[in-house]
């Protein structure tokens, strides 16, 4: 029996383990950002709702819920032109595959 390739698997599962831990954990903090951004938004801060959601955004590019909410800020701000790029940025990514969408080791909890 090779036991290389039992070790080899074994850090192969602790580093995706690890990637997945990490990503849950950003997707988290994300939402947690993403509550701010929503009450800043029904406060009518959009300069700071547009922050936070870019944060948010930043923090976990696979939930694509922030594209359509900063699209829903650039509207409200007037900017059409940006709200129809994240739109687009929108469309075009939905139709990827998703770190969240991938196996189930790499979605978050």
């Amino acid at each position: 029996e090779d036991h290389t390739c039992r070790v080899w698997r074994f850090a192969d599962r602790s580093v995706i383990e690890q990637e997945a831990e990490e990503l849950a954990k950003r997707v988290r903090k994300a939402e947690d950002i993403s509550i701010d951004a929503k009450k800043a938004y029904g406060a009518r801060k959009l300069k700071e709702a547009l922050r936070l959601y870019r944060q948010a955004a930043e923090l976990a590019p696979g939930v694509l819920k922030y594209l359509t909410n900063l699209s829903a800020v650039y509207f409200e701000m007037g900017d059409n032109v940006s709200c129809i790029m994240k739109c687009r940025e929108f469309l075009t990514r939905a139709q990827e595959p998703s770190l969240l969408d991938g196996p189930a080791e790499l979605r978050p909890a």
